[in-house]
């Protein structure tokens, strides 16, 4: 049993966990759903019925649902939504975020290459842009 069965009755495969990683990826940077061929480009499956087995099979264990006869039908469950911790998000809370998250990633590099030599110093920094980013929000809200 993999990491992604674990506590569900009807586990998925890797290979159903990495197309459902597509979809999820494609909802979150595009705000819609991908289609079967954008599926199948980035799964590297040439068949669009080799990526429809796929979907029957996550809509069947009840990760997605697939509305008929349309092209970017595909939606989350309230399954796949907590298991990838979604929640309705604005462009403005995701623009917050993203600015927060590469904050993250730059204030460890400070410190690394010494431009920042104080950790107090630098999380004060950190306090400071997040301040800043939060004004910026409440200011656009």
């Amino acid at each position: 049993m993999n990491q992604y069965q674990k506590g569900y009755q009807n586990p998925i495969t890797n290979r159903q966990r990495q197309v459902l990683d597509v979809i999820v990826t494609h909802l979150l940077d595009k705000g819609y759903a991908p289609t079967l061929r954008e599926i199948g480009t980035s799964m590297k499956i040439n068949s669009t019925n080799g990526v429809s087995d796929h979907l029957r099979a996550l809509e069947r264990k009840g990760w997605i649902r697939v509305a008929e006869m349309q092209s970017r039908g595909i939606t989350l469950t309230e399954k796949a939504k907590t298991d990838y911790y979604l929640e309705p998000i604005s462009p403005l809370e995701r623009r917050a975020l993203e600015e927060v998250q590469d904050l993250i990633k730059e204030f460890p590099y400070n410190l690394t290459l010494g431009t920042c030599s104080d950790p107090v110093d630098g999380a004060e920094k950190v306090i400071d842009k997040l301040k800043g980013i939060l004004q910026r929000a409440e200011m656009e809200a």
